[in-house]
């Protein structure tokens, strides 16, 4: 089992109780550095970050893109009329 966000603090004995089942003998949780890092653990999930974050910034890109020419097209017709 693998716990998330834990110290070294944390290390100790503990141990499980369910109401009216009882409770398990105590057992020593030992906190260790995991010998994987999570990009490598997971090698499938670096991809789609890479694609998560490309569209991120293609849509960005996008949408910028199309206020600017809303907004030259504002100006054009908007000086246009002063004339």
């Amino acid at each position: 089992m693998t716990l998330q966000n834990i110290s070294k603090s944390d290390e100790g004995r503990y141990k499980c109780s369910i109401s009216g089942k009882g409770e398990s003998p105590e057992s020593w949780l030992a906190v260790v550095k995991p010998q994987t890092g999570p990009d490598e653990e997971a090698p499938h999930l670096r991809g789609q970050t890479k694609t998560v974050i490309l569209l991120r910034v293609s849509l960005t890109a996008v949408l910028l893109l199309l206020i600017g020419v809303i907004l030259i097209r504002k100006h054009k017709s908007t000086a246009n009329s002063f004339q």
